[in-house]
């Protein structure tokens, strides 16, 4: 169907902005939001997208969870 496909009526898990200034805490809480949620759906996947490179420190994070 290529890019565009009919709209359909479907429930998000959380939709979620997240704010702040350098060093706030704002990819530590999308952390804690990836493994809380990752853990009351019972799945056991998480995408991590880092677009500024450093990030990799939460890596222990997700596997400790």
């Amino acid at each position: 169907m290529g890019l565009l496909k009919v709209a359909s009526n479907q429930t998000a898990f959380l939709k979620l902005g997240i704010l702040g200034f350098e060093g706030s805490g704002k990819t530590f809480t999308a952390v804690d939001f990836a493994i809380g949620l990752t853990k009351r759906v019972k799945g056991s996947k998480v995408a991590f997208f880092d677009t500024e490179k450093g990030s990799d420190f939460h890596i222990d994070r997700f596997k400790k969870a």
